[in-house]
C-alpha cells in the first residue's frame, strides 16, 4: 500500500533555515553553548580554563564547655573506740590487746594482754616499786575519725582556642551567566586546638580525728623482769588490775583504776581540685558552590554548602584531694578518653580572588564563612565536654587555574 510524508508548512520552513545554519557553520560555533534559560543568558563553560586550584592557610576557633562531678572521698574509718576491758571477751587496740586473765589464783581483778612495744610501759606515778611488788602503767592506743558532710562546688567553665592549619581547594567552572559565573569547590582544611579547664575546687570536706588512751596498772613480782612486747601474761608477768570488779590480793594505790583519755588530735579541711586537659583535631572536607562575578582584577563569589568533620579528640581529666596547707594530694585519680565523631556541617560566606597575573592564571584568594556544625560530647572521670566547632573561619591562599 503506498505511503506518503505529510509535513506541516512551518515545520518545512524550520527544518530548511537548520539545514542552510548548519552548512555554514564550523566547529568553534558551538563552544560555549548558548540557552536561553528565560531570565538572563547563560553559558556551559567549555574552554580552558576550567579548573582551579589552590591552598593557603586557615584559621578557626573552636570551644569548649567543661563540667564536673562531685567526686568521692575515701573515708578512713581508724580503730574506733573499743572502751575499756569489762571482764569478758577480748579487746582490741591499736597497738595490742586486754584479755582474760589465765593463770590460776590470779583471777580476782586481772587480765592478760599484749602490747606492741615495750615505750607503752612507763612507771607508776607511786614509783616503780609498791607494796612488794614492781608497779607499772600500761597504755593501749585507738583513733576514730568523723566527717562533715561533703560539699559540691560548681566547677562549669569554658575555653576557646584558636587554630592555625593548612587547607586545600580544588574547583571548576560550571557556568556562566551574562552578569555572573557559578563553581562547584571541595577541598579540605586540617586545624587543631587546645583546651584546659584549669585547677578547679569541687567539693570540700572536713575530717576529724580523735585519739583514745586507754591506761591500765601492771603489777608484777620484783623478782621479773620488766614487762616485754608479746604474749606477756605467758609467766604470770602481766596482770592488769581493775579494782572496780573484784578486791586485788594486794593493797593498791586508791588512784589505780583503768581510765580513757580521748583528745580531738586534727581537725583538717580536705579540698578536692579537678582539672581537665582536652585536645581537639579537625579534618573537614567541604563541598559547595560559588555564585559570583568578576569586577576588574577582582572576582567576588558567595560560597556555600556541605561539610563532613572527623572531630577528634583526647580528653584528660585529673582530680586530687589535697589538705588544707599542703600541696602534696593524699588521693589522686586520673581517667582519659578519646574519640573521633563524624559531623556533617553547614558553611556560607564570601570569597574574594585577586588575579596576580593579566591572564589571569595565578590568584591570590581571602575568604570568610560561618562553619555550622552539631557540637560533640565527651566524658572521662569526673569531667564532662562539649566541643564545638561551629564559629567563623578565615582562609588566605594562593591559587593557579589550568
Amino acid at each position: 500500500m503506498p505511503t506518503s510524508l505529510l509535513v506541516h508548512p512551518r515545520a518545512a520552513v524550520l527544518l530548511l533555515a537548520a539545514a542552510t545554519v548548519l552548512t555554514q557553520a564550523n566547529a568553534t560555533d558551538f563552544s560555549p553553548i548558548d540557552f536561553d534559560c528565560g531570565i538572563d543568558k547563560m553559558v556551559v563553560v567549555e574552554g580552558a580554563p576550567l579548573w582551579f586550584f589552590g591552598g593557603g592557610t586557615v584559621v578557626r576557633s573552636i570551644n569548649a564547655s567543661f563540667s564536673s562531678a562531685t567526686p568521692d572521698f575515701d573515708r578512713q574509718t581508724g580503730h574506733g573506740d573499743p572502751g575499756l576491758y569489762q571482764r569478758k571477751g577480748r579487746v582490741t587496740y591499736k597497738d595490742g590487746y586486754v584479755d582474760q586473765h589465765d593463770v590460776v589464783g590470779r583471777r580476782n581483778g586481772g587480765a592478760g594482754g599484749y602490747v606492741s612495744s615495750s615505750s607503752q610501759i612507763r612507771i607508776h606515778p607511786v614509783g616503780e616499786f609498791f607494796g612488794g611488788m614492781r608497779y607499772y602503767v600500761v597504755d593501749f592506743h585507738s583513733d576514730e575519725y568523723d566527717y562533715s558532710d561533703l560539699q559540691g562546688i560548681s566547677a562549669n567553665g569554658s575555653d576557646s582556642d584558636t587554630g592555625v592549619g593548612p587547607y586545600l581547594q580544588l574547583g571548576r567552572h560550571l557556568a556562566r551567566f551574562t552578569s555572573f559565573q557559578v563553581n562547584l569547590t571541595a577541598g579540605w582544611s586540617y586545624l587543631s586546638t587546645s583546651h584546659s579547664s584549669g585547677s578547679q575546687p569541687v567539693a570540700r570536706i572536713t575530717e576529724n580525728r580523735t585519739d583514745h588512751t586507754y591506761s591500765y596498772d601492771y603489777i608484777a613480782d620484783s623478782s621479773l623482769p620488766k614487762l616485754i612486747p608479746g604474749f606477756v601474761n605467758t609467766n604470770d608477768q602481766f596482770f592488769i588490775t581493775d579494782p572496780t570488779k573484784a578486791a586485788p590480793p594486794l593493797p593498791l594505790p586508791t588512784h589505780s583504776f583503768p581510765s580513757q583519755h580521748s583528745t580531738l588530735a586534727s581537725s583538717t579541711l580536705f579540698t578536692a581540685y579537678n582539672t581537665t586537659n582536652l585536645n581537639v583535631n579537625l579534618n573537614e572536607v567541604p563541598i559547595g558552590l560559588e555564585v559570583g562575578r568578576k569586577a576588574g582584577p577582582v572576582n567576588l563569589f558567595f560560597t556555600g554548602g556541605l561539610t563532613l568533620n572527623a572531630v577528634n579528640y583526647e580528653l584528660e581529666n585529673r582530680f586530687d584531694w589535697v589538705a588544707a596547707g599542703s600541696s602534696t594530694p593524699i588521693a589522686s585519680r586520673v581517667a582519659r578518653d578519646t574519640g573521633t565523631p563524624l559531623k556533617v556541617g553547614l558553611f556560607g560566606g564570601i570569597v574574594a580572588r585577586y588575579n596576580l597575573t593579566k591572564d589571569g592564571r595565578l590568584y591570590f584568594e581571602s575568604s570568610g564563612t560561618y562553619r555550622w556544625v552539631d557540637p560533640v560530647h565527651a566524658s572521662a572521670g569526673l569531667a564532662s565536654v562539649e566541643i564545638d566547632p561551629s564559629s567563623f573561619q578565615g582562609r588566605l591562599g594562593i591559587g593557579i587555574r589550568f
